[in-house]
């Protein structure tokens, strides 16, 4: 019997959401179902899918406002789906599911399922509704939403007024083999590091662009040192704000206190070395440096967006208002002068991974739900490779 094909389409993506196009595609290949990925690939991607055998297409799905650019990609997937057996389509992001809907709908196939990974939002109201009834537009061509939260369902279906029928939650997986607190050596991270004995470290670990709200944890450093001046903060990644993030940091006069380690490829070691994570997004989907903190059994205080109070509520985590520098730093003072409460969190967010979000969990509700479309589908005689 021949594997259903499974098309992934994305558009420029780096951190979580990349993070978790790669761990489907990994936990997908060898089941039922083959993937291939077709987007602008590069850019991180190339040496992350040698890992994995999956077949790759260069595909110019780009970010920003450019129509003769998505009018070139629209065609250019239209022909794909055409020209190979392409069972179902799997769009990951806005821009990709909006260009990958559309060139579904000319190519007179395959059934399509779109992963909402992040708010819908906009800055603007008119940019809000203007996306919200876009969605609304797009949703006949559209099989299946998996939203990556409840928050996100809520959103699709209250704001955008999509059928409740056609969304399904599936939280974000995480490999608690790989991310294991008994393995990883943060004492030698912290080395590296230049951290002290004696030293509390909180991090964050995330792109670093002005919506996770990094300048807002530095605000919140300034007042952290003035009571525990033996605290390091690390600002992990890489991004279009880390000049200005850098600069912020010496203009406070926080150069000896905060860390920029850039990107960090062993990540569960760098999450050892941390006493607390900290994660102070203005806005979220479900953010796997949080999911990735609590599997290995550190203290996460973040901002209550999006999907986050799914993670971190009834004890797991530390909540507070986003954008407010001041609870920040309340809740960084009290953790670490609290060794009992960060033990305790610690281990409440472990066994919640190891329960709720695991990687081989959304694996299979994935495929669960690749088969329940492609039944449906076939059920209502549509057309198929």
């Amino acid at each position: 019997m021949r594997r259903r094909v499974v098309l992934h389409v994305v558009r420029p993506a780096e951190g979580g959401m990349r993070e978790h196009v790669l761990a489907l595609l990994k936990g997908l290949d060898g089941m039922t179902f083959r993937p291939m990925l077709a987007g602008p690939l590069g850019q991180g991607w190339d040496e992350r899918l040698r890992e994995i055998e999956v077949e790759t297409i260069n595909l110019p799905v780009m970010n920003g406002i450019d129509p003769v650019a998505g009018a070139r990609a629209i065609l250019a997937l239209a022909s794909l789906l055409r020209n190979r057996m392409v069972d179902l389509v799997h769009l990951h992001g806005y821009k990709a599911a909006f260009i990958g809907r559309l060139s579904a709908c000319l190519a007179g196939l395959p059934p399509v399922v779109v992963t909402v990974h992040g708010p819908l939002t906009r800055p603007t109201v008119r940019a809000h509704r203007l996306v919200h009834w876009g969605e609304r537009s797009l949703a006949r061509f559209t099989d299946r939403y998996i939203a990556v939260s409840e928050a996100a369902r809520r959103e699709l279906i209250e704001k955008a007024g999509i059928n409740p029928e056609k969304v399904s939650v599936i939280y974000n997986g995480v490999d608690p083999g790989r991310f294991n607190p008994s393995i990883a050596n943060g004492l030698e991270e912290r080395l590296r590091l230049g951290v002290g004995e004696k030293e509390f470290l909180v991090g964050s670990l995330c792109r670093m662009v002005p919506g996770k709200g990094l300048n807002q944890l530095l605000q919140a450093a300034v007042e952290v040192v003035k009571h525990m001046p033996g605290v390091r903060f690390c600002l992990a990644g890489e991004g279009p704000a880390r000049p200005a993030l850098e600069r912020l940091a010496r203009f406070y006069g926080l150069e000896r206190h905060v860390i920029f380690p850039g990107f960090h490829r062993n990540v569960p070691a760098l999450l050892a070395a941390m006493d607390v994570l900290v994660h102070p997004s203005l806005e979220e989907g479900l953010p796997l440096a949080v999911m990735e903190a609590m599997a290995m059994a550190r203290p996460v205080i973040a901002a209550s967006t999006g999907g986050i109070p799914e993670l971190l509520g009834e004890g797991r985590g530390c909540l507070v208002p986003p954008g407010n520098p001041d609870a920040l730093a309340r809740a960084v003072i009290f953790l670490l002068s609290s060794p009992e409460a960060r033990r305790h969190m610690g281990l409440y967010g472990r066994r919640f991974v190891e329960k709720n979000l695991s990687l081989s969990t959304m694996v299979a509700r994935t495929c669960e739900l690749y088969g329940e479309v492609l039944e449906l589908c076939f059920a209502k005689g549509l057309p198929s490779t």
